[in-house]
């Protein structure tokens, strides 16, 4: 048990990897509702660019501001926290990948592909569109590759 706190205790100044994926979470559900960070500072009475902070992991939000958020976007503090491993906090064991697909799941960009893809009917038509990409992705990288001199 001491190891477990040891890994989730951080410098009192210095936001962690929680912190972090809770920004995201915040952001990601904000994204989901159609809701603009300015407005959510007018809720919380602060600034955009503080929301910004929180949902990059800059700044730690308060249990009282997680709990406004909450009820803001319909979900509850828990669903926050969904995803999280205590256990796993420190950088090993996380998956650079996994890392990389849950940054774009919570942009802009990924949130609207992601709501696209969920709202295409035909089960064929999503699985050409992700084919589609996937042919688009190995052309990039044969001509990177080629620029570069090398082959794949």
């Amino acid at each position: 048990m001491k190891t477990v706190l040891n890994k989730m205790r951080t410098n009192k100044r210095e936001c962690s990897k929680i912190d972090a994926h809770v920004g995201g979470q915040v952001r990601r559900r904000r994204l989901m509702a159609g809701i603009t960070q300015e407005d959510v500072g007018k809720v919380l009475g602060i600034s955009f660019q503080q929301v910004q902070k929180y949902e990059n992991g800059t700044n730690r939000m308060s249990a009282g501001r997680l709990y406004v958020l909450a009820n803001l976007l319909n979900v509850t503090v828990n669903d926050f926290f969904a995803g999280l491993d205590p256990m796993n906090q420190a950088d090993h064991g996380v998956d650079d990948e996994l890392r990389r697909v849950e940054q774009f799941a919570a942009s802009r960009e990924g949130m609207n592909l992601n709501l696209a893809y969920l709202d295409a009917p035909n089960p064929r038509v999503r699985k050409l569109a992700v084919e589609v990409l996937r042919l688009s992705a190995d052309r990039s990288d044969k001509g990177e590759a080629a620029s570069r001199g090398t082959r794949n």
